[in-house]
């Protein structure tokens, strides 16, 4: 990445411009000290590239200039690597991130490359970027198979639960106990909202109902004995506990019904 210095001076030089060879050298310092990997791409092939690029790819520097594009990548990802360049350089338009594995000194990194031209009217230079998002990945795929867990013990209880937005009382998420509960498919309980499930209580408890399930935004955990009128017209009494779940990180709530 150093290789950048000379080049920079040298624009400078030519101006005469003192305070534009410190400005040439504060942008290089910049460039050395940022965390993103940065790689200049000239006519396809590599020209220049600052530490971090080398540091999260694990190319070494005397080995990747000249080298086509897509070259010190996985070979699965080169022809996608190839088309996103020639996008940039055909149409001036970024293409979206791109996401891989790539193996580093025996550790697997996930690499989030981008790309766009280096000058807008400029279609042979392409800068490209690639940050390590690795622990960004294994927390989502953490959070993943969290809720994969969660799925499968809500699917497996006897209880119905079914979680409402406190924004906009939609359902968010209802389990398959609720459809043996109301006699309702499932597909059509997950489009229903506060209002069609009061609906569902029997005429005579439904204004108590409604009443209930207005309490929890203010008391946030309150129960209930109703009966409801299931969809063959049979009555059943239930117990209803509602309480409300904050997600302090989102700023959101959800009400959930046991």
């Amino acid at each position: 990445a150093r290789e950048l210095a000379p080049h920079l001076l040298r624009v400078h030089e030519l101006t005469g411009q003192d305070s534009g060879r410190h400005s040439a050298m504060d942008c290089l310092e910049i460039i050395l000290h940022l965390k993103e990997g940065i790689a200049v791409v000239r006519d396809g092939r590599f020209a220049d590239a600052n530490p971090a690029f080398f540091g999260i790819t694990g190319c070494q520097p005397g080995s990747l200039m000249g080298r086509e594009v897509s070259e010190p990548f996985p070979e699965p990802e080169r022809a996608a690597i190839r088309r996103d360049h020639d996008a940039v350089q055909r149409t001036g338009q970024n293409p979206d991130p791109h996401e891989f594995w790539m193996e580093n000194d025996g550790a697997v990194t996930r690499i989030e490359m981008t790309m766009t031209r280096l000058r807008p009217e400029e279609s042979a230079t392409v800068l490209l970027t690639v940050v390590d998002v690795t622990p960004r990945r294994r927390r989502m795929d953490e959070i993943r198979k969290l809720n994969d867990r969660l799925e499968s013990i809500l699917h497996s209880m006897h209880d119905a639960v079914i979680s409402l937005s406190a924004e906009d009382e939609t359902v968010l998420s209802v389990n398959p106990a609720a459809e043996l509960l109301y006699g309702i498919p499932l597909r059509s309980l997950s489009g229903a909202a506060e209002r069609d499930l009061v609906a569902l209580a029997h005429p005579e408890d439904r204004e108590r109902v409604g009443d209930f399930y207005r309490s929890i935004r203010t008391r946030e955990f309150d129960e209930l004995e109703y009966r409801i009128v299931r969809n063959d017209g049979s009555v059943r009494w239930v117990r209803d506990e509602g309480y409300i779940v904050a997600c302090k990180s989102r700023n959101l709530q959800r009400i959930d019904h046991m």
